[in-house]
């Protein structure tokens, strides 16, 4: 999908150029018939990439695809180079010496009355913002004879040459104009205010089928980006309309004898249209070179992305997959309308006894990490970590945490404004127990006896029987207790008692006769 103007763009076509071992290369060509790919808008195309560039995304669709996820999760980064093949640019920025030029309409590049040193400026924003390597550049001509050395037979005298009527009679000289090869230009390429010569006596009129075209290509040195500013094509001479004047007069004023030719006007450069193609390549992301803190260098002419199930982030420099990569286990992510530097209970429910028997548990001294999202980076939240009963979440319990005060709650990898904490099991999904229920701001309430009737202990209190505090506190909205009481024990009576007692004496409730075994079965 490619970033349109009102939509995501569709229909493209991808081809694998090169799979190999340690190289990926991808393409795609959008046709000249394809709707323009132009700059990101959030507010149009309703994602959450933060750039203003142009954007393409790749997006492996479903488990029909998931053999092409998973080889590339495997694989780590060295380099992501980008590269671009434009063809046929049209609309582009045109100066002459005097004026700034429509390149929709046919316009006279050198002015109406081009002279030696007349310039042509051409400016491609697009081709300058990136790192270009070679552009190629056709003037198509307007309105040119079906000859330019024959156009200008007959023009024996160079500009600025003095002569009389009678040398110019006896002039036997040919015509100055030797070939269409006769007029040439030299390009210049404008870059941090310091012109560069690029081409020199590029031939100006090159004879193609139906006409005239010019014809150059300028190769770029420099390795950053938005330094070139433009293009510059100087006449080496002039079209020889200073020269026609003179020359008519003298043809005209000439003896017949003498056979003068009278000339031809001279033909003005003027142009049809203009074309120019280009090649450009980047280096996202690379891992071969490393700045001087040893940094992987990062690219600030492109950004490269990663697209999860619940939103786009840009791709840390230090992670080295091409893919989101998710390891063996289970996350959950839980977002809370907190602030920092505020402390966080939450009750979290299990259905104890659910979880898989079958797979492998955790080691000893194995746990559950709990992360929180700063920005677009999960940072270990295992230091202000206050208490956790969940037992590797496989018991009920309370998880009490203190949010750092410098969180970020801006993100894009899950939903903005929310303080978003993760937690990460490495082992199989099933390996816990399943969550009932999540509850914030969680306390935990413990029977006092006041003369209470003591009945409840025998089952537990049922859910939803505490529903205020006895004392009114006003900082506390409501209070809920969404399921049963638990441990609770009723009072032993004296029967009881002395039976327990007396067990406890006589075998330490270590099976001794038949009857012990059958009780402790």
């Amino acid at each position: 999908l490619c970033s349109g103007e009102k939509e995501w763009l569709s229909g493209i076509v991808l081809k694998c150029n090169k799979n190999e071992e340690e190289r990926l290369e991808l393409s795609f060509t959008l046709s000249k018939e394809f709707p323009a790919v132009v700059k990101y808008n959030k507010e149009v195309l309703l994602e959450k990439f933060q750039t203003d560039f142009p954007v393409v995304r790749f997006m492996i669709e479903g488990s029909r695809y998931y053999d092409i996820y998973e080889a590339l999760s495997e694989k780590l980064i060295k380099n992501i180079e980008i590269a671009v093949d434009v063809k046929g640019i049209k609309s582009v920025q045109l100066e002459n010496d005097s004026d700034t030029l429509n390149s929709e309409k046919p316009y006279y590049p050198f002015t109406a009355q081009p002279i030696k040193g007349s310039n042509f400026y051409i400016k491609c924003p697009e081709m300058f913002s990136k790192k270009w390597l070679n552009a190629n550049i056709t003037i198509n001509w307007k309105n040119t004879p079906d000859s330019i050395k024959d156009l200008y037979n007959g023009y024996i005298i160079q500009p600025g040459q003095n002569i009389s009527l009678g040398d110019f009679q006896t002039l036997e000289t040919s015509s100055i104009v030797t070939s269409d090869a006769y007029f040439k230009a030299d390009a210049a390429l404008l870059e941090k205010e310091v012109w560069y010569d690029k081409v020199n006596d590029l031939e100006l009129f090159k004879k193609v089928e139906g006409g005239y075209k010019t014809q150059f290509s300028i190769n770029n040195t420099n390795n950053e980006a938005g330094t070139s500013e433009s293009i510059r094509l100087t006449l080496n001479q002039s079209s020889l309309h200073d020269v026609y004047p003179k020359l008519y007069t003298l043809a005209l004023s000439s003896e017949p004898k003498y056979k003068k030719l009278i000339p031809n006007e001279p033909y003005i450069p003027f142009a049809e249209d203009i074309e120019l193609s280009y090649s450009a390549k980047e280096n996202a992301y690379s891992y071969l070179r490393k700045d001087s803190n040893g940094i992987s260098t990062k690219s600030k002419g492109v950004q490269v992305y990663h697209e999860d199930a619940f939103g786009q982030y840009e791709k840390e420099t230090e992670t080295k997959s091409i893919v989101p990569v998710h390891e063996n286990g289970g996350e959950l992510y839980i977002g809370l309308e907190a602030v920092p530097q505020t402390t966080v209970s939450l009750l979290i429910q299990m259905l104890e006894g659910s979880e898989n028997p079958l797979v492998d548990t955790f080691d000893e001294k194995e746990f559950i990490e709990w992360h929180i999202l700063s920005g677009n980076t999960w940072i270990d939240l295992s230091q202000n970590m206050l208490k956790n009963e969940t037992r590797k979440f496989l018991e009920s319990g309370i998880v009490k945490f203190k949010i750092p005060k410098d969180i970020n709650t801006t993100h894009t990898r899950f939903t903005d404004g929310l303080v978003w904490i993760r937690a990460k099991s490495r082992r199989s999904y099933d390996a816990v127990c399943k969550v009932q229920g999540i509850y914030t701001q969680a306390v935990l309430a413990t029977f006092q006896n006041q003369e209470n009737d003591l009945s409840h202990l025998n089952n537990g209190l049922e859910a939803n029987t505490i529903k205020k505090l006895i004392t009114r506190v006003p900082q506390v909205k409501s209070v809920n207790q969404p399921y049963n009481s638990f441990d609770g024990k009723y009072k032993e009576a004296d029967a009881e008692f002395y039976r327990r007692v007396s067990e406890r004496l006589r075998h330490k409730h270590r099976t001794i006769t038949q009857w012990d075994y059958e009780s402790l079965v």
